[in-house]
């Protein structure tokens, strides 16, 4: 929806319409915690505290992209630097 990353091209990106990613059926892979807690840091607490709840009772699980073997870290590295992982990225032993 969005080109670019938080203050570098996408001033907007956190401000879109919640009915489009309905109507669209979109899945929401991320979302910016700090963009309401920065205003009001007293809902920083209660909320993650939800996000975790909802992830030990596995209705939330992390998005994973890439996974990498350890040795090739440097390769995972350079792909989050390049935008080329949505999500987050696996590092294995």
């Amino acid at each position: 929806m969005a080109s670019g990353r938080s203050q570098r091209g996408a001033p907007n990106a956190n401000q879109r319409p919640t009915n489009l990613i309905m109507m669209k059926g979109l899945e929401v892979l991320g979302a910016s915690m700090v963009v309401a807690t920065v205003n009001d840091p007293s809902l920083r607490a209660p909320r993650l505290a939800r996000i975790l709840q909802w992830v030990q009772e596995g209705r939330r699980k992390p998005h994973v992209s890439r996974t990498y073997p350890l040795a090739d870290f440097k390769d995972a590295l350079r792909a989050k630097w390049q935008g080329e992982v949505i999500g987050g990225c696996v590092l294995q032993p």
